[in-house]
């Protein structure tokens, strides 16, 4: 990507109405104001109905970018597009430095990104305060209803869905708020929204460092249980469900970052490789809009730059959400990035390599964790298990880490991936995983001797193997 001169504050045109010209819309030109005044409010879908002036001016925007020219630069077919340029199997050979999965660019290129598609969408429907509906997923888990039906009559419904087909329905299900809790109570950006992308020095090749917990979890589970065009990230933009549901990722962003109240909001990276990567877009005329990562943390903030034939200025783009809070007393607010404490205890398998399938692969704890005075799932330390090197599947997988003891067993995550490569792509892509095991092993009891993480691949096409370098588990204080 070029990388662009941002203009002066001098440079910039703020406030006043700005007419979009969308004569290739075949509709009047709407007055949509630069500045918004007031920000959108994005609202839970499930509390829509059919009817509903923003549920109508959705669908008339949805039917409008599907009926224009498919060579069209706001055609809802380049709104999927867009993410799958991003995504690895969209190209021949897969580029870390690019990918916005995985990463900790996950949260705002997607911010950046459904900032575009909305404002397209309200020029689309000629309403500047049409704001994208989120799928609260805990507290109405199946499909809004608005999102539901015959496709041929409703715009807002997709035919290539398959609800639960590919596994994860009966968790998607029975979510409660303590499935967001856990995940937001991570305070580390790093373990919530993704790591950096590591560079080789010295072959310049780039890896993976951490996978995020609500791009790997809920995220990915949501995917999963959707399937369909939602189940593959080339084609997951196709389904208008698909901005409801990132809009609830969005929304968990701002949860997240409203968690440690009242000593809020929590830090997103300070790391100018974090900030000052820029996403591009096209604008509704064939301009470009683009953003910079640092510029996508505040939602009444967010800054676009328009580069036009008519001029350069500046996109304001302005939203919130109805809520952005969870039941206090259902988050537990861990530590954020710890020193380890007594060192760092690992397991390596046979060959330095553990094949993860349907039949269940067991790490004792006892191996790894030594019995010590005091050291047990109760002595205030926080147990990780690190999964190291996690091969990417060829389809939708699942890996269930689960924490056993006796006779007992919990599901202490269920990690969902979507297909990351092409079928022509022999590209030996690692990602890594970091599962906070310290709940689900005292719901188990036992000892630490009598402990075992089990690892079993769910979801899967028969047969399928996930490979995995190491397994390692640590304690933290």
């Amino acid at each position: 990507m070029k990388v662009i001169t941002r203009p002066t504050r001098r440079q910039i045109l703020r406030g006043g109405a700005a007419t979009a010209t969308v004569a290739t819309l075949g509709l009047a030109a709407p007055a949509l104001v630069r500045a918004q005044p007031t920000p959108v409010i994005r609202k839970p879908a499930h509390e829509l109905s059919h009817g509903d002036p923003e549920v109508e001016a959705l669908k008339t925007a949805i039917n409008v970018l599907k009926n224009i020219p498919n060579h069209h630069p706001a055609h809802w077919s380049q709104m999927a597009r867009y993410h799958a340029q991003l995504c690895g199997p969209s190209s021949g050979e897969l580029d870390f430095r690019a990918e916005i999965h995985f990463t900790w660019w996950f949260l705002p290129w997607h911010r950046a990104y459904l900032g575009v598609v909305e404002h397209i969408l309200q020029i689309a429907a000629q309403d500047a305060t049409l704001g994208l509906p989120y799928w609260d997923w805990v507290r109405h888990p199946e499909v809004p209803d608005i999102f539901t039906g015959d496709p041929a009559e409703n715009p807002l419904a997709h035919g290539a869905r398959n609800i639960g087909v590919a596994g994860g329905s009966d968790d998607w299900l029975a979510l409660t708020s303590a499935d967001e809790a856990g995940i937001v109570g991570a305070s580390d950006f790093n373990v919530f929204g993704g790591g950096p992308v590591i560079v080789d020095p010295a072959t310049g090749q780039a890896s993976l460092s951490q996978a995020g917990a609500l791009d790997r979890g809920l995220h990915g589970l949501g995917h999963v249980f959707v399937g369909g065009d939602m189940g593959d990230f080339r084609t997951a933009g196709q389904d208008p469900l698909f901005y409801c549901h990132h809009a609830n990722v969005d929304r968990m962003w701002e949860v997240w970052r409203n968690a440690a109240a009242p000593t809020l909001p929590r830090n997103d990276p300070a790391d100018d490789i974090w900030r000052d990567r820029r996403f591009a877009f096209q604008e509704v005329n064939g301009g470009a809009l683009v953003a910079q990562s640092g510029d996508m943390v505040d939602t009444t903030e967010i800054r676009y730059e328009r580069f036009s034939v008519a001029g350069d200025q500046e996109l304001l783009h302005r939203y919130q959400y109805e809520k952005v809070t969870l039941d206090n007393d259902e988050i537990v607010v861990a530590g954020g990035p710890l020193p380890e404490t007594g060192g760092i205890f690992e397991t390596r398998v046979v060959d330095g390599e553990l094949a993860i399938s349907e039949r269940p692969v067991t790490v004792a704890v006892s191996s790894a964790l030594p019995e010590a005075p005091g050291f047990s799932p109760d002595s205030g330390f926080r147990f990780v298990a690190l999964l190291e090197g996690v091969s990417v599947p060829r389809g939708s997988a699942q890996i269930l880490v689960n924490v056993t003891a006796d006779d007992k067993s919990t599901l202490a995550e269920r990690i969902s991936l979507l297909p990351f490569l092409s079928e022509e792509d022999t590209t030996a892509t690692r990602i890594n995983f970091e599962v906070d095991i310290t709940s689900a092993m005292r719901e188990v009891g036992g000892t630490l001797s009598t402990i075992n993480v089990e690892l079993r691949l769910a979801g899967a096409a028969s047969g399928q193997v996930l490979a995995v370098d190491t397994v390692s588990l640590t304690r933290r204080r």
